[in-house]
């Protein structure tokens, strides 16, 4: 099992500083959601953080897949999940108290959604902005410190 808060990372440290993920997003937000999340249906753990270096804007990459050991179908495409961008270019709203003007992937339909975010204490709620601009799909993701098939 991996524990995210220990400080021998190692190769999962190197990986992620290498992509920025876990570079420091500005002071913005009251409560950045940099660190790793566990989706909804607890099969994906995805890794969010700053972008690129230095930037605000918050991306997130798939990083385990604790749902592999019960699922054959998602053991199957490790290869093809790890690392994918899942989310991109969510910026911060201050007005809002939101991250907003972003996208997210459906990995099993590779259809592409606008997106806005908040956090609400440990949980992260995603929601899909519609065509029409409205409010569509919520989903609610839990912040994580450890989980079970990491990607690394």
């Amino acid at each position: 099992m991996l524990n995210v808060t220990d400080k021998g990372l190692g190769a999962a440290a190197a990986a992620f500083a290498a992509i920025n993920l876990l570079s420091s997003l500005p002071a913005i937000a009251k409560s950045p959601p940099e660190g790793f999340w566990l989706t909804e249906d607890k099969t994906i753990a995805v890794a969010l953080g700053a972008c690129e270096e230095e930037s605000s804007k918050l991306c997130g990459i798939v990083s385990g897949l604790p749902g592999a050991a019960s699922d054959a179908e998602l053991a199957r495409y490790k290869s093809q999940l790890c690392g994918l961008p899942v989310l991109w270019n969510l910026q911060w709203a201050s007005e809002g108290e939101r991250w907003e003007r972003g996208k997210i992937l459906d990995p099993e339909t590779e259809m592409v959604y606008d997106l806005q975010a908040s956090i609400k204490g440990s949980l992260l709620v995603l929601q899909i902005i519609g065509e029409n601009g409205k409010p569509g799909e919520t989903m609610t993701w839990q912040k994580i410190t450890t989980f079970k098939e990491a990607c690394w």
